[in-house]
């Protein structure tokens, strides 16, 4: 069992790892030094760490069809992705897929099918942890494949058998994983552009 502070040192631990890999990298050295001008080398662990969460936060995707629809563009989604959203709410998913970034942010249990990951209990050590993940949002999830934590599901129509099966206990017909899949699609929002660097 690992405890919060192992935890935390094996995150450390992978970020000095990254700002290595960063250090070995063309160009990054001198982003990194004009972004902190007053320190010799620039290119460490809590540098990263602060370089990574900065980008993260503009990695906003607006716009979604889904967004439009809520904002009265009725025409902004398929009749196919509206019947997707009713089945999405009938069904029970918006139980935990719910509010602007569809997730509740908390730990349930799923057994993926082929997946040896005890989820949270990696963390913590409780027994009833096992299995536990939290909730993903499902912004973007057309575009972020693929799926589960072991990522052996390869399509969106799979995940949602799937999470029928596993969170819900139904077996969904054919049109309702196509309906749900389209309603899926509707949440992908406007990608930003970002250079990629080569890393080594």
């Amino acid at each position: 069992m690992r405890n919060k502070y192992e935890v935390i040192s094996a995150l450390g631990a992978t970020l000095l790892l990254s700002a290595s890999a960063a250090q070995a990298s063309d160009g990054l050295d001198d982003k990194f030094s004009a972004a902190y001008p007053d320190q010799e080398d620039p290119i460490n662990a809590d540098n990263l760490g602060q370089a990574l969460a900065a980008f993260q936060r503009t990695l906003n995707t607006p716009d979604a069809p889904f967004d439009r629809y809520l904002r009265g563009d009725m025409d902004a989604i398929s009749e196919q992705a509206k019947n997707g959203m009713v089945a999405f709410v009938d069904n029970g998913c918006i139980a935990c897929h719910r509010g602007a970034n569809f997730t509740d942010s908390q730990f349930h249990a799923i057994q993926v099918p082929g997946s040896k990951d005890l989820g949270r209990y990696v963390v913590t050590g409780e027994e009833r942890d096992k299995y536990r993940f939290r909730t993903p949002t499902l912004r973007n999830v057309g575009v972020t494949y693929p799926y589960m934590n072991n990522g052996a599901t390869e399509t969106l129509e799979e995940a949602v058998a799937i999470m029928g099966q596993e969170m819900l206990g139904r077996e969904f017909d054919e049109p309702t994983i196509d309906n749900i899949t389209a309603f899926l699609h509707s949440l992908t929002g406007e990608m930003p552009d970002f250079e990629v660097p080569a890393l080594p």
